[in-house]
Order: structure tokens, then C-alpha cells, then sequence
């Protein structure tokens, strides 16, 4: 997991308990295969499972995260921080989302609206 900053990971921690989620900070999920996956945030609801990587903008990271979420049992969402050359600016999967962030807050409300 990347040493990110507290803020980023205190935005998305507010956010998601805003939403009625569970939130563990530096957590790991047991995949379907038995592998267990490392996450900047995992929350619950429920029913639902959702896994935030906060990363820096990095086309490898990018596919392992990918990889994790056919994996995992619930919704990946990757934030990638800055302004990334190499990679899509957003991704909209079914159970993998990517999409690039500048601030915290917009982290948090990116998060609150696909989650709502």
C-alpha cells in the first residue's frame, strides 16, 4: 500500500461513514482464490463491500488494482492522485472504477456520487 497522506485517506474515511459505511483503514480482503488483497480503505454496508486504492499515477498500479477487483467480492474504486499522462482519466467499470483526483475533497466527493 502507498504511504499516502493522511488527508486523502481522512476525506474518503468521513465520506464513506457519511454514507453509513463501515470504514477499516489499511485493511486486507480475502479474494475469491484465497489471495488476500491489500486496500487503502475498505467499507462496508451491509451487503456491500467497497475497496479505495489511493495511488500516484502509474500504468502498472493501475492493472494490478484491476486485477485485485476480479478478485474481490465487492466494488474497487482507484483514485489516482495529480494529473496522469499515461493513463485514462477516468475508468467506469461495473465493479472497477479509476478516476483521477487533485484535492481530498474532490476524492470525497467523487466517491459520494458513485456511491449514492
Amino acid at each position: 500500500m502507498l504511504d499516502v497522506e493522511g488527508e486523502y485517506v481522512s476525506a474518503v474515511k468521513a465520506a464513506l461513514e457519511g454514507l453509513g459505511f463501515e470504514v477499516l483503514v489499511n485493511a486486507v480482503v480475502e479474494g475469491v482464490s484465497g489471495l488476500k488483497h491489500s486496500f487503502d480503505i475498505v467499507a462496508r454496508r451491509r451487503d456491500r463491500l467497497v475497496c479505495v486504492s489511493i495511488k500516484p499515477p502509474d500504468p502498472v498500479l493501475s492493472l494490478l488494482e484491476m486485477a485485485k477487483s476480479m478478485d474481490v467480492r465487492g466494488e474497487v474504486f482507484m483514485a489516482i492522485l495529480g494529473n496522469p499522462q499515461e493513463l485514462p482519466r477516468e475508468f467506469n467499470g461495473k465493479r472497477f472504477k479509476m478516476f483521477s483526483v487533485k484535492t481530498p475533497k474532490e476524492l470525497a466527493e467523487k466517491l459520494r456520487e458513485l456511491l449514492a
